[in-house]
């Protein structure tokens, strides 16, 4: 039997692609998070993948060190001046790598 809310769900999701999420932690600084977090992003890359890296270490992120770049907005920002999530966004190409970064 089909329901309203069944029927709903499917129209939602007629197109809609699923996310995946990995999350690289530690409760120690200085092992390699930032690392790997940028090498498997460029392996997906890579792959044909669209890679979001949210950097969320306030006040030690490396993303950007790593990268060679400074963000305009972080994370912070966001929460403190009220931005859109897509204003923090950074869009990112380095060596034909397309990246989307949100710093802290």
């Amino acid at each position: 039997m089909n329901d309203q809310a069944q029927q709903l769900r499917r129209q939602m999701n007629k197109g809609a692609h699923e996310a995946k999420t990995i999350a690289v932690i530690s409760g120690k600084g200085g092992v390699g998070k930032s690392n790997i977090t940028l090498n498997v992003a460029i392996d997906l890359v890579n792959r044909g993948k669209k890679v979001m890296i949210f950097d969320l270490d306030i006040g030690m992120g490396n993303i950007d060190i790593l990268l060679g770049l400074q963000s305009k907005y972080s994370i912070v920002d966001m929460f403190q001046q009220h931005l859109n999530i897509e204003t923090v966004i950074e869009r990112q190409v380095k060596d034909s790598l397309t990246l989307q970064l949100v710093l802290v």
